[in-house]
């Protein structure tokens, strides 16, 4: 029952439906993460680089703007380029009900790789209105479409990626 309920809190709050669901109440949130910046900022001393990203969010369906979102991205040279990857944090924001407030915010945090462009993590802290979502699993996973990440956060574990 607590997940058809967050489920329901998630499809109002986020105007994007759980996309499935089983018996179990599991399911999954699938929204879009279209890019409008990217660039790389390397260390002086060449230990590495932070790679910040920017643009909106968007439903399933790509036809409605429902927020925004940052990525930071972190390679060291003596961590994580052997495997072509980096430490990738997410910030989603999403509109206050009363204007001029601070958004609403899902912040997920895990690794990227650089070879597929793919994203795995957990949802890592939220504010109030989305706390049902701490520590579900989250992906992502690079579309046909340049420069478009299309991000799910599973209930319980259930993956809704192909």
């Amino acid at each position: 029952m607590i997940n058809k309920v967050k489920a329901g809190m998630l499809a109002a709050c986020l105007c994007v439906g759980a996309l499935g669901s089983t018996a179990a109440s599991a399911g999954s949130l699938t929204m879009l993460l279209i890019r409008a910046s990217l660039s790389n900022d390397a260390d002086p001393d060449s230990k590495g680089l932070y790679q910040y990203e920017g643009g909106t969010v968007q439903n399933a369906a790509g036809t409605t703007t429902i927020g925004h979102y940052i990525v930071t991205r972190r390679v060291t040279t003596s961590g994580t380029s052997s495997d072509n990857a980096a430490g990738e944090t997410i910030t989603l924001f999403f509109p206050s009900s009363t204007p001029g407030n601070v958004p609403n915010n899902i912040t997920l945090v895990g690794a990227y790789s650089y070879n597929t462009g793919q994203f795995a993590g957990s949802v890592s802290a939220v504010s109030s209105r989305y706390r049902s979502l701490n520590g579900d699993d989250a992906t992502g996973v690079v579309t046909a479409t340049q420069g478009t990440t299309k991000l799910t956060i599973d209930f319980d574990g259930v993956s809704a990626v192909p």
